[in-house]
């Protein structure tokens, strides 16, 4: 049902473009209740590209400063004019937006919506382990949540476990927070028929090199069921020369490090399962992988570590398959036994796409969104400004 007269203003320096669909899944879900976005977006390129790398390489920092002062004017004077003829129902920051919440909740007098999407602190020290804790940049980033949490009026994330953690570490109370989950573009079924048992499981991973995936679980596991075909799209250099060292050749392919989502798609179309993550870091337990929820819309079964996140969204064995978070035997004996059971693989694929339409869909992140709205606008004032 749509939402006549609504308008909202999405304003930030959000990430955008192949492998960042958080930000246009929100719009889209606005969009299927009838809320008119409009955008302010001033990106911030990170000197040297990579962000991991940046973080590391302090003589880059002076250059990203200059860029943050020029991006600051910029966005607060363009979000001045935008609020001086519009009357704009909420104000939303999108991830990341921990320093634009902050250059604009003195200029903006409507409620601030912040997604957080997730914890600095939780990806650069828990997850990553860029620094040490209790060193000043794990301080630093446990500030920069806090002080991103305190100016808005709600801040989101993406699973009740996350929002959780962030409740904890910031100390606000959880009427400050919601969560709306992960969102993906739409195109329907990769339709794919039953294979034959007896043949290899094809299984496909896709992803970048980052902690939570456990990529060298999934490399020993596959490893180790020799009825079982692995494709891999990403991970580290690392990551890759691992996986040609320990698969046999005839039981890896291994593509490019990046492939776009016309690839993905027909990857996903040929492929019998989908790796999820397998890490046992405090992030990978709070999360639901974007390339899950790639799965689910296109019709194809997971199989993904046991988390909270996982069980409080999913339900393993009906529209998932899980195992334990890292551990080589437990996923080599699923994927081993599971190559013998196509059958239940269609179930759970039919099961996982059920799933997606109503959790992870346009229409069902909509109906999140318009909640918060109507929340916001029942109590008739922001509070973030503290």
């Amino acid at each position: 049902m749509s939402t006549p007269n609504r308008r909202v203003l999405f304003a930030g320096t959000w990430d955008d473009g192949p492998g960042y669909p958080r930000t246009e899944a929100l719009a889209r879900g606005l969009a299927s209740r009838g809320v008119q976005v409009d955008r302010i977006h001033v990106p911030i390129p990170v000197p040297g590209g990579v962000k991991s790398r940046f973080l590391r390489s302090p003589w880059l920092w002076p250059a990203f400063a200059m860029r943050l002062w020029r991006a600051r004017r910029e966005l607060v004077d363009r979000v001045r004019r935008a609020m001086a003829t519009t009357n704009y129902e909420a104000v939303f920051v999108p991830y990341p937006g921990h320093a634009a919440v902050r250059w604009l909740r003195p200029i903006v007098d409507r409620p601030i919506v912040l997604d957080l999407f997730l914890s600095a602190h939780g990806t650069v020290i828990e997850d990553r382990r860029l620094f040490r804790h209790g060193s000043i940049a794990a301080w630093f980033f446990e500030h920069l949540d806090r002080r991103a949490c305190d100016v808005a009026d709600v801040v989101l994330l993406d699973t009740p476990q996350h929002l959780d953690y962030v409740c904890a570490l910031t100390g606000k109370s959880p009427s400050r927070f919601d969560w709306v989950p992960i969102g993906v573009p739409e195109s329907g079924i990769a339709e794919r028929a039953a294979g034959a048992a007896g043949r290899r499981l094809q299984v496909l991973f896709f992803g970048t090199g980052v902690r939570l995936h456990g990529l060298d679980v999934l490399c020993d596991a596959v490893a180790a069921a020799d009825n079982v075909h692995l494709t891999l799209v990403g991970g580290t250099d690392g990551e890759r020369a691992h996986a040609v060292q320990v698969i046999p050749p005839e039981r890896l392919e291994l593509g490019a490090p990046f492939e776009d989502a016309d690839r993905i798609r027909d990857r996903l179309a040929a492929c019998d399962l989908v790796a999820g993550i397998f890490g046992d870091s405090q992030k990978a337990s709070m999360v639901v992988p974007f390339k899950l929820v790639h799965a689910l819309e296109a019709g194809r079964p997971v199989l993904t570590a046991d988390t909270p996140a996982i069980r409080g969204l999913l339900e393993p064995g009906v529209d998932c398959l899980v195992c334990p978070p890292h551990d080589v035997t437990a996923l080599a004996e699923s994927m081993r036994s599971l190559g013998e059971r196509h059958d239940l693989l269609v179930d759970v694929a039919t099961a996982g796409r059920q799933r997606f339409e109503s959790t992870f869909s346009t229409r069902a992140i909509g109906d999140r969104l318009a909640a918060v709205l109507d929340r916001l606008r029942s109590s008739g004032t922001h509070e973030g400004a503290r």
